[in-house]
């Protein structure tokens, strides 16, 4: 084959491949920014995951089972990068800052004033409870309750036995639970104790 041709060929393909790629690849980037933020709590570092990770899926792309999950895949390969450039203690200081993704049902009417503020309460206990919890945790109980991953999924993107995943989610909403009771306990004796009457 003439070395033009060849050229032409390897481009044409190269073009085709681009394509493909970017067509999986740009439905998932805000739920893999979304989740970067959390882990990082940085715009400008989560950018850089989401790229780092955008980079090493395209040049792996080959690799990709067609088929199957790209979004798992990719949030695998940001979790990958993610893992191997923090250590425990940034990752534990970092990770999940908010949980301000996770869609909170409220009895009351959503335009009310009264509606917003419980809702807004709710999110803050939320929030508090999952900074609390540890990183393995965490990570696992996004990927499932805010990402809407299957326990398979997780599984695959953590690189963990799915038994592993069942165990860390039951413990983590077992452990949110306690924290949030502990919380409203704590809430309802602080009120107590600035209602009494201090005699003089």
């Amino acid at each position: 084959m003439p070395g033009s041709a060849k050229e032409a060929l390897v481009l044409g393909w190269k073009k085709d491949r681009s394509k493909e790629f970017m067509t999986l690849a740009s439905p998932v980037m805000d739920a893999l920014y979304g989740t970067a933020m959390k882990l990082t709590r940085n715009e400008e570092v989560a950018r850089d995951l989401v790229q780092d990770s955008y980079l090493k899926a395209f040049k792996y792309f080959d690799t990709f089972e067609r088929g199957t999950n790209f979004k798992a895949w990719m949030f695998r390969i940001m979790t990958r990068l993610f893992y191997d450039s923090y250590n425990e203690r940034k990752r534990n200081a970092a990770m999940f800052s908010s949980f301000d993704d996770v869609t909170i049902n409220a009895t009351a009417d959503p335009d009310s004033r009264s509606g917003a503020g419980e809702r807004r309460l709710l999110a803050q206990e939320l929030q508090q409870a999952l900074d609390q919890l540890p990183a393995d945790f965490r990570l696992p109980l996004v990927l499932c309750d805010v990402h809407e991953f299957s326990y398979q999924e997780i599984a695959e993107i953590m690189e963990c036995p799915i038994g592993t995943v069942m165990s860390r989610l039951f413990r983590a909403r077992k452990r949110m639970k306690e924290i949030i009771l502990n919380m409203n306990q704590t809430d309802e004796a602080t009120t107590t104790k600035s209602g009494q009457i201090i005699p003089f």
